[in-house]
């Protein structure tokens, strides 16, 4: 019986080192909040990326003149 009591006694305290749903579900949001950061981060890391590497954009030119040639009658 002394046996089976200690046998019991570790399983108890073994059991109260496993986590609760609560800590799963506290874990799960830590990590999605993770997940997202780490994607925001990556994708304006790209896109900044991007626009620094784009070239500089060149001066628009004059406007040509508008010409109407009226017909001889």
């Amino acid at each position: 019986m002394r046996d089976i009591k200690g046998a019991l006694g570790q399983i108890a305290d073994k059991l109260n080192q496993i986590p609760t749903r609560d800590d799963l579900w506290s874990w799960k949001l830590q990590w999605a909040a993770i997940g997202f950061g780490v994607m925001a981060i990556v994708i304006g890391g790209i896109i900044g990326g991007l626009a620094w590497i784009q070239p500089a954009p060149e001066k628009p030119s004059a406007p040509q003149p508008i010409v109407i040639t009226v017909p001889k009658t």
